[in-house]
């Protein structure tokens, strides 16, 4: 390349008109670079090889570790509500002794050889504890259901980090590619790869998959019609507020069943028993018992009643939280609809550029034919026309995030709500499978 370079100086520095000939091997050189990066890019586009969004989508909701996580973090929540059910249910108990008794009394010169065995079946059923069951019962539930809020939250923030990583790899390639076209922009093109290669690093640790070639998705808006209406969605829909609104009733439940120990409780025993060669050898006797127990609390060393004060500050916090997310919510759907409103208004401006950009080289191209305009103007007049391009890819890759970071806002950002062809986690399944199951180890 360097020789090729001295030759055509040497060539040059032979011809009279200077300008001409560097105008004339610039223009073969970049049409000749042109139809390089053309094949290139045809060669390189392999249909098969391609990935769309829907299918990063996919493989993200499929195989996602953060979101796996919170799946089976809301199944072992599941089971909390069986956990307090299980408080009205009887508690029994089957117990059975066997052994050997050797008396020797001396007294009497008399050895006895016993085998004594016994057998006992008891029962325990509570009638009453203050509401301390029912109440537990209630918090647990809605423990669930602040659980299944946080799961849709996790699943809107990788669908959404997914897509934001997908539009990075597709900007970087639209991007670097570009700016490899201009010699004179190769500290850029430098950066761009860089870029890229992270932005490929973080669609990998996300979406679970290497990008191939990655295809511009086309926008689905179904936005809100006004700012207006995306705040009103966004307080009513938001997966962290819906969350922290059941933290707060879960709260509400634990005050009621910590103060339900302070109540009186009444159980009842039931006891079934046989017992063999107990007191003498061929002794035998069968015992039946029922009993009923009432318990009144009357000092428990002020531990109940400090829970008590700890729970109420708890529901204090939980009260106080919601009202910050709350306006974490409506700030963040606030900036996200404006950053969408600014994507959107520099697409416009990058256009109309892009038009003047391309009217301008024309105009300087003729210009140089006629000898009035400079090899340099060209090139100028190329690279601000380069500029305004990569502008608009950038500009377009803002624009699509911020509809899909608007939809996470407002709720609308599920595998469900944007229609992904996947089997949808069913996250009431494993808890109506498990919340009145009375026995089994399974899953």
């Amino acid at each position: 390349m360097l020789i090729f370079a001295g030759v055509n100086i040497y060539y040059m520095n032979t011809i009279k008109n200077r300008e001409v000939f560097i105008r004339m091997l610039l223009k073969k050189l970049f049409g000749l670079a042109i139809v390089f990066f053309t094949i290139a890019a045809v060669v390189g586009i392999n249909p098969s090889q391609s990935q769309t969004l829907e299918e990063a989508l996919i493989n993200a909701y499929l195989t996602n570790p953060a979101l796996q996580a919170a799946r089976a973090g809301l199944r072992a929540r599941d089971e909390t509500v069986n956990q307090a059910k299980s408080g009205w249910r009887p508690n029994v108990e089957f117990e059975i002794t066997s052994g050997v008794n050797n008396a020797d009394q001396n007294s009497t010169s008399s050895n006895s050889l016993r085998r004594p065995r016994s057998g006992t079946v008891s029962l325990e059923q509570k009638l009453y504890d203050g509401g301390q069951i029912s109440a537990e019962t209630e918090q647990r539930i809605f423990e669930v259901k602040a659980e299944r809020a946080e799961l849709e939250n996790i699943e809107q923030n990788v669908l959404l980090s997914a897509s934001t990583a997908y539009m990075n790899v597709v900007r970087g390639q639209a991007v670097s590619q570009a700016e490899a076209r201009v010699a004179r922009a190769k500290s850029k093109r430098i950066q761009a790869e860089r870029e890229q290669n992270n932005s490929r690093t973080n669609f990998e640790r996300i979406v679970g998959s290497k990008p191939s070639v990655l295809i511009s998705p086309r926008i689905k808006e179904d936005l809100p019609k006004s700012l207006k209406d995306a705040i009103d969605l966004a307080v009513k829909f938001s997966p962290s507020l819906v969350s922290s609104f059941y933290w707060q009733k879960a709260a509400k439940a634990n005050i009621r069943k910590v103060m339900g120990e302070l109540m009186p409780n009444l159980s009842i025993d039931g006891t079934l028993s046989t017992s063999k060669d107990q007191s003498f050898r061929g002794s035998s006797s069968d015992q039946a018992m029922v009993l009923a127990t009432l318990t009144i609390p009357i000092y428990q060393q002020g531990s109940v009643h400090s829970r008590v004060r700890q729970a109420k500050h708890e529901l204090a916090h939980r009260r106080l939280k919601h009202e910050d997310i709350l306006r974490e919510v409506i700030e963040k759907t606030q900036s996200t609809w404006e950053d969408l409103v600014s994507a959107r208004a520099r697409i416009d401006a990058f256009n109309v550029e892009i038009k003047s950009s391309e009217i301008a080289l024309d105009g300087v191209r003729q210009e140089a034919d006629v000898g009035s305009r400079t090899v340099l103007d060209v090139l100028d007049a190329e690279q601000e026309l380069l500029d305004a391009q990569v502008n608009l890819v950038r500009a377009q890759r803002d624009e699509f995030v911020g509809i899909m970071a608007l939809k996470a806002s407002i709720g609308k950002l599920t595998a469900k709500q944007y229609n992904l062809d996947v089997d949808y986690y069913k996250e009431t399944e494993h808890y109506n499978k498990v919340r009145d199951k009375i026995y089994g180890l399974g899953k």
